[in-house]
């Protein structure tokens, strides 16, 4: 529940779960691309390290969000699993190459019009 209040509005419940799937596989083919570049640049043992301790820490926050979210909040609280946007905009500019490929630019753009479009049509109107 977290995520679906990550992606969207936990309270609604017409939009159909394709779109929460569909936006989770983006999230993680665009994080997938991060780890794959990193990993692929030549002697960049550091660079490797710290993508491993910002996946550890990604995991951590979202542990930390379903723990707080259920047992202290009881409810879930997508805004928590900010944190993990954030370090994954770190460690993607830590690949500027990334984004002189034109599916990766594709797959963002992609997750950008699908969060704009859902807003647009299904956050506005509850509010109304």
């Amino acid at each position: 529940m977290s995520y679906k209040s990550f992606c969207g509005l936990l309270q609604d419940h017409d939009t159909g779960a394709w779109y929460y799937w569909c936006m989770g596989l983006l999230y993680l083919t665009l994080f997938a691309g991060i780890g794959i570049a990193t990993f692929r640049q030549p002697d960049n043992l550091q660079g490797n390290v710290r993508f491993v301790i910002c996946t550890l820490l990604m995991v951590g926050e979202l542990a930390a969000s379903i723990v707080n979210s259920w047992l202290i909040e009881s409810m879930a609280q997508g805004r928590y699993l900010l944190p993990c946007i954030l370090i994954a905009g770190y460690l993607a500019s830590t690949v500027p190459e990334l984004f002189q490929k034109k599916i990766y630019r594709t797959l963002l753009s992609i997750a950008g019009i699908l969060s704009v479009g859902y807003f647009g049509l299904v956050g506005i109107p509850l509010f109304f």
